[in-house]
């Protein structure tokens, strides 16, 4: 952003198509000392004294934050318990495999133990 005397940085600001330069800082109070809102005193470095293009107050932008971290805080927690939700379901289809390969290896023993047993019967007939 370009520099006014003032030291202070220029925002511009659009419209219809045109672009104006205006000071972001004009026509704000100082938020350090005899701001109405106690959330914002001495904090200045950290949330800076702001005047949006929209018209939107400090204390608006940041009820604003607070309501979009409010939304997101829930959002995160949806998402882990679809997350447990998800690892559960995938510990349960691994047991189920390997129940499966349990149960199989048992249908493969058993068939080897019938056959072996066909091939000891059908064996000495042939040999006569």
């Amino acid at each position: 952003p370009e520099r006014r005397s003032s030291g202070r940085s220029a925002a511009p600001t659009y419209r219809g198509q045109e672009s104006i330069l205006t000071n972001e800082y004009e026509n704000e109070p100082d938020l350090g000392s005899g701001s109405d809102d106690q959330r914002f005193a001495g904090q200045s470095s950290e949330f800076p004294r702001v005047h949006l293009a929209t018209g939107a107050s400090p204390a608006e932008v940041w009820d604003r934050l607070e309501a979009v971290e409010r939304i997101q805080t829930a959002e995160l927690a949806e998402i882990r318990q679809e997350l447990k939700l998800l690892k559960a379901r995938i510990g349960q289809a691994g047991q189920t495999a390997s129940n499966i390969q349990v149960d199989l290896g048992s249908i493969v023993a058993r068939l080897g133990q019938r056959v072996y047993a066909l091939e000891t019967r059908v064996a000495p007939s042939h040999q006569d």
